[in-house]
């Protein structure tokens, strides 16, 4: 199944696709245009809106559409709106964070956030920790621990790693000052951490939180990376497979577009897309293309479902966004092909 959300003013839209009919199976409408990226597990959506009386995690049966569960956090647990959290999972958990800030001496304030777990299945709280800064990125889950990017004002900011059991902090790193980070992205890959900030790329060991590597890049990166046979992809003005190990350079595709979707691979085939509204499909093993087809509007997500492609770019209309479904086709020379 495939999950895509859009959104107008004032209004929010999840669409659920069957990856093999390619038909929807479920559209669910909220008064709500701030969504966070979803999560699909085991038949229940969960994603943030973070609007008014709408904001909080949600959990929603994808097959009948009800509403499973939904936790409103604090009054004091404000989410800033432009800055949405998605949740990860752990074992009996879903994890979050929400952002705020508290009142200091003299009328000053400084950001705090909390880092949320509640039950996936009742959406009762187990426990929130707070932390000394905005946790501006969303949690990442890898086994027994959790990790989160924490914006200092002033800088320096910082990724920090948090024992799940007794919730005790484990260390933290300090990340440049001189960087301006676009957004902050971690994801997990084997015995490191790999933090998009800036137009660098960190990769930390898991269990000292020492810097293993650092690649930068001629731009920003505004992108996940995506991990497979060892190389790390990630995408900015082109697109750049690493060696995990060391993060050498490996190979680089390059087009006068900047790379507005994070990269997904599957099988030896990576797949991503552009701010000009081009697919394109690279080969894993040394980023040669494939093929491209070009959509018309900035691509923002890309995800596979069996031999479909999920696509959501920017709507044709002002203010919504279009879920497109394409396909490989089995032909000597691969194309894709809009269903």
């Amino acid at each position: 199944m495939i999950c895509g959300l859009g959104g107008a003013w004032n209004r929010g839209d999840v669409a659920v696709i069957d990856g093999n009919t390619r038909k929807e199976i479920r559209k669910l409408y909220f008064q709500s245009s701030y969504f966070s990226l979803p999560l699909m597990r085991d038949g229940i959506l969960y994603f943030t809106t973070q609007e008014k009386e709408f904001q909080g995690l949600n959990a929603i049966d994808i097959f009948s559409g009800g509403l499973l569960w939904r936790y409103q956090p604090p009054d004091a647990d404000t989410i800033s709106p432009s800055s949405p959290s998605f949740p990860d999972l752990g074992s009996e958990c879903v994890y979050y964070c929400t952002r705020t800030k508290e009142e200091t001496d003299k009328n000053m304030y400084r950001p705090v956030s909390y880092i949320i777990a509640l039950d996936k299945k009742s959406g009762k709280l187990r426990w929130r920790l707070k932390t000394d800064a905005w946790a501006s990125a969303s949690p990442l889950i890898v086994s027994d621990k959790l990790f989160y990017y924490g914006q200092m004002l002033p800088p320096p900011s910082y990724i920090a790693c948090v024992d799940l059991q007794n919730r005790e902090l484990l260390w933290k790193f300090y990340l440049d000052d001189n960087e301006s980070p676009w957004t902050v992205l971690l994801v997990g890959a084997g015995d490191v951490v790999l933090c998009s900030y800036g137009d660098s790329l960190y990769a930390l060991d898991i269990r000292k939180g020492q810097l293993k590597w650092k690649y930068k890049s001629p731009q920003r990166i505004g992108s996940f990376a995506a991990v497979k046979n060892d190389l790390a992809c990630f995408n900015s003005m082109g697109v750049y497979a690493l060696d995990i190990t060391n993060g050498g350079l490996k190979w680089e595709f390059a087009t006068k577009n900047l790379f507005s979707s994070s990269p997904c691979i599957v099988g030896e085939v990576l797949y991503t897309g552009d701010v000009n509204g081009y697919v394109y499909a690279l080969r894993l093993e040394d980023g040669q293309k494939l093929w491209e087809y070009k959509i018309g509007y900035a691509i923002s997500s890309i995800s596979t479902i069996g031999p479909v492609i999920a696509v959501i770019s920017g709507g044709s209309t002002p203010g919504t966004q279009d879920l497109y479904l394409l396909r490989e086709k089995k032909s000597r020379l691969p194309t894709g092909t809009l269903n």
